[in-house]
């Protein structure tokens, strides 16, 4: 004889049809809460994405307008540099004269000396006049050469470097009109 017995279905119990159905029913509502749950999360990320896009085109809307807006004082800065070096340009085309002129002023103490050598000579003056080269000497050749350096320094600074300065504002306009 077997150990266990096969059930016929007129025997099965309440217990044997209740647990499946309840299973069933409990697995049914599961899904169902699961799956109200994704529609609900799926609402949520896509309003999260849609406000995440539109904060993100407000921000590039934004930063095209500050782009913009950054050009101006670019192409403001370039027409005045170009203002400026051609200004320069013709206020230094005009420079020369101070060193040649110091250089013509002692020229005209060497030349007085040689005219009237004699004179300052004779009238015990050459003691003076020598003190008097020698302080022109010490005190106006430093300011000559002092002031030449710094208009030597202005051309070559500001004028000279125009080109560069140009060429850095156009880049930097270049960079701009990329985004």
């Amino acid at each position: 004889e077997p150990c266990f017995t096969i059930q016929r279905k007129d025997s099965y119990r309440l217990y044997d049809i209740i647990l499946p159905v309840v299973l069933y029913i409990i697995a049914l509502v599961s899904i169902v809460i699961a799956a109200s749950m994704a529609f609900v999360g799926n609402e949520d990320v896509s309003v999260g994405a849609t406000n995440t896009f539109l904060h993100a085109d407000g921000l590039i809307e934004d930063l095209l307008l500050f782009l913009g807006r950054s050009r101006l004082p670019l192409e403001n800065i370039q027409s005045i540099v170009k203002r400026a070096a051609l200004d320069a340009k013709g206020i230094f085309d005009g420079t020369d004269y101070v060193k040649r002129d110091a250089m013509q002023i002692v020229n005209s103490f060497v030349g007085f000396y040689e005219l009237h050598s004699d004179g300052l000579v004779s009238s015990n003056s050459l003691v003076g006049f020598n003190q008097a080269t020698a302080e022109f000497d010490e005190k106006v050749t430093p300011i000559t050469d002092n002031v030449q350096e710094m208009l030597d320094t202005l051309e070559l600074d500001l004028y000279d470097q125009a080109d560069s300065i140009e060429a850095s504002i156009f880049t930097a306009m270049q960079q701009l009109d990329s985004f």
